[in-house]
C-alpha cells in the first residue's frame, strides 16, 4: 500500500492557528488533510475535565457533534 495516496481528513479540534500549521506541515505530504474546529463553530466547548486527557475528550467529541461525525476528531489539551 502507498501510504503517500492517502486521502484523509481529520478535524484538529483547536482555536490555535499555529497548531494547525503545524499538523498540516507534518501530516500534509502523508495525504493527511486537516479541518479547522473554525470550519464547524467559531466557539470552543467548556472544558469541565478532570484532567488535559479529559479536557482532549470533550473538545473531540464537540468537533464530532459538530461534523455530525462525518470526520475524525483529534484534540489535545496542554493547558
Amino acid at each position: 500500500m502507498n501510504y503517500l495516496s492517502l486521502k484523509i481528513k481529520i478535524i484538529l479540534a483547536t482555536q490555535s492557528e499555529n497548531k494547525l500549521t503545524e499538523f498540516k506541515a507534518i501530516f500534509g505530504p502523508l495525504g493527511v488533510t486537516f479541518l479547522p474546529l473554525s470550519q464547524f463553530t467559531k466557539h470552543s466547548p467548556k472544558e469541565t475535565g478532570d484532567s488535559f486527557a479529559e479536557n482532549a475528550i470533550i473538545k473531540a467529541c464537540n468537533a464530532g457533534e459538530l461534523s455530525k461525525w462525518k470526520f475524525p476528531c483529534l484534540a489535545d489539551d496542554s493547558g
